[in-house]
């Protein structure tokens, strides 16, 4: 296993709680695969697994996550709670960014969107008594190919640098862990759906509605002629209006 020469340890530890240990590497095929791998075999709460690239790395779904030179790519193990997680990494990652001067804005449920392009995908995955909370933001990505060009982007000219960035990240994420009602209300505000029309499919029906906030599970509500609905997942697009018709 190559170690790698972009992030300083110490650095990264600082971020974390005690105890915990960083592992930085230059290539894995998933940095959520390997943090399986840790918990079987007993690894402090808040280890964090970094790597250079990944050769496989995964979205939701199923879905691959392009992960070349220049990205971030990360997992942090932690002790399972009652948390949305998903949640608290999207607002971790959004404010860090934003403090930054980067206009960045949360697609639900688990992308940051900068420029009407994802930047940052989250995947967060329960392993027994562990939660793996895996981040994956484009860094410093040059070159896209050219299915993901006119989809994905990365972060601009002049923001810090992998390990800045990082540790900036961690510190929010075990911030906002520990004050999660904030996490949720900062995840509600800078949503991109928020107050606005959607079209989605509900049971096989096409709907429309108006995005009113989140559900105690990371479900999407939406506040339709008759009903409020919870969406759990599927595509909800922005309702384009036309005429002053939907």
């Amino acid at each position: 296993m190559l170690i790698s020469d972009i992030y300083d340890l110490e650095v990264i530890k600082k971020a974390l709680p005690e105890g915990a240990d960083a592992i930085c590497i230059k290539e894995t095929d998933s940095t959520n695969n390997m943090a399986r791998e840790l918990i079987s075999q007993g690894v402090p709460h808040g280890t964090v697994i970094l790597a250079d690239r990944q050769t496989a790395g995964r979205g939701r779904r199923g879905n691959c996550f392009y992960s070349p030179d220049g990205g971030i790519y990360m997992s942090v193990i932690l002790n399972a709670e009652n948390i949305p997680y998903t949640v608290c990494a999207a607002s971790a990652v959004c404010r860090v960014l934003r403090s930054f001067g980067v206009d960045a804005g949360i697609k639900w449920v688990n992308d940051i969107f900068i420029d009407g392009k994802k930047v940052c995908g989250i995947l967060c995955e329960r392993i027994g008594d562990h939660v793996i909370v895996g981040i994956g933001i484009n860094h410093s990505v040059e070159k896209f190919p050219p299915e993901l060009e006119t989809v994905a982007a990365s972060l601009p000219i002049g923001v810090p640098n992998r390990e800045k960035t990082v540790a900036a990240v961690l510190c929010e994420l075990f911030n906002v862990l520990d004050n999660v009602d904030d996490a949720k209300a900062y995840y509600k505000e800078n949503m991109m759906l928020y107050g606005k029309k959607v079209n989605f499919d509900l049971n096989g029906a096409k709907k429309q509605g108006t995005v009113i906030g989140l559900g105690d599970n990371e479900e999407l509500l939406i506040k339709t002629a008759n009903e409020t609905v919870a969406i759990t997942s599927g595509m909800v697009t922005l309702c384009v209006q036309m005429n002053n018709k939907c």
